[in-house]
């Protein structure tokens, strides 16, 4: 396959990542990740979890991201996400620029 005079020969080797964001700070203007999913070219899922911000949440932003208080309960808090053993980019968070 190719795309734009790129080979597209290998892709298993390719991802999708999704980041749905709720609002944070004072009056909730900071987007915060709070659920991060990645799944293969194939769509198999590849880690699909909630995160808890490291601030107070005060817009979940449920229209669009889908996130309720509820999914906060039992979320993998921000500052731990990338020290699990099962995270498969523990250095994708360090890596965002901050424009971003």
């Amino acid at each position: 396959i190719k795309c734009s005079g790129i080979s597209l020969k290998f892709p298993g080797k390719m991802v999708a990542i999704d980041c749905e964001m709720v609002g944070t700070g004072p009056k909730g203007p900071v987007s915060s990740l709070a659920r991060c999913s990645i799944a293969n070219y194939d769509g198999d899922v590849l880690y699909n979890e909630y995160i808890l911000p490291p601030c107070h949440i005060v817009n979940y932003q449920t229209k669009w991201s889908g996130i309720c208080k509820k999914h906060m309960v039992n979320a993998t808090s921000f500052k731990t996400m990338g020290r699990r053993p099962h995270n498969p980019f523990p250095s994708l968070i360090t890596m965002t620029p901050r424009n971003l």
